[in-house]
């Protein structure tokens, strides 16, 4: 009755175990995909904002991109992802009230990342004349 009883508790040990190592990959490729689809989220949002999208749209992948950050966080822990709002996320003087607001901090970040500081008011605004001679 012992050796039953001592081999039902060694399968039931390795059917749990192998549940779990399951659940682990499953997980491991949930985050995988999530961080590929924050990825393309960043570039649609940094062309909407380049092509002048800043409508209902624009915010509507702008909130999904926020939710998929939220869930990424939730499942690994941990704060600072590599993305761009993780990035923006980081700088507590800002102050985001509007998702506009956001939505250009991002874009920021995406070129700031490229290394063109748009933060530079002086190098954005001016007048410029581009001609041969």
């Amino acid at each position: 009755m012992k050796t039953l009883l001592t081999i039902l508790v060694a399968v039931l040990s390795i059917t749990l175990f192998n549940i779990e190592a399951q659940a682990g990959r499953n997980t491991e490729r949930l985050v995988k995909s999530i961080r590929l689809q924050q990825k393309g989220a960043e570039k649609q949002i940094v062309q909407m904002w380049m092509a002048g999208k800043r409508d209902k749209e624009f915010e509507v992948v702008l909130a999904d991109y926020v939710a998929r950050e939220v869930r990424y966080r939730a499942m690994t822990g941990e704060t600072n992802t590599g993305s761009l709002l993780s990035a923006v996320n980081q700088d507590k003087s800002v102050k985001i009230d509007k998702p506009i607001n956001l939505g250009r901090l991002i874009v920021l970040e995406y070129f700031k990342r490229k290394g063109i500081n748009l933060k530079d008011k002086s190098f954005v605004k001016g007048t410029y004349q581009i001609g041969l001679k």
